[in-house]
């Protein structure tokens, strides 16, 4: 609720300066969060953070499976992007 709300204020932020790292920052956030639901199915938390963070010597080997969620995800994040913070 709060990050729906928080994209649509920001898109208000007159100051280009202030709107686009703010928005960047939030659409980053967003990216993420989409990835992690679609490989793991679930909303990210603590626990899959860290496991993550431990694991990520291994990320170069298998970014090649999650190319076509990674590159879908992206391409909504910045559609979606260009449209707020225009």
């Amino acid at each position: 609720m709060f990050a729906f709300l928080s994209f649509v204020l920001v898109a208000f932020i007159r100051p280009a300066a202030v709107r686009t790292p703010l928005m960047t920052v939030l659409l980053i956030g967003w990216a993420f969060e989409l990835f992690i639901l679609d490989i793991n199915g679930t909303f990210s938390n603590q626990n899959l953070l860290m496991i993550l963070w431990q694991d990520r010597a291994s990320g170069p080997e298998v970014v090649g499976g999650y190319a076509t969620e990674i590159f879908r995800n992206c391409a909504m994040v910045f559609i979606l992007g260009i449209a707020l913070c225009v």
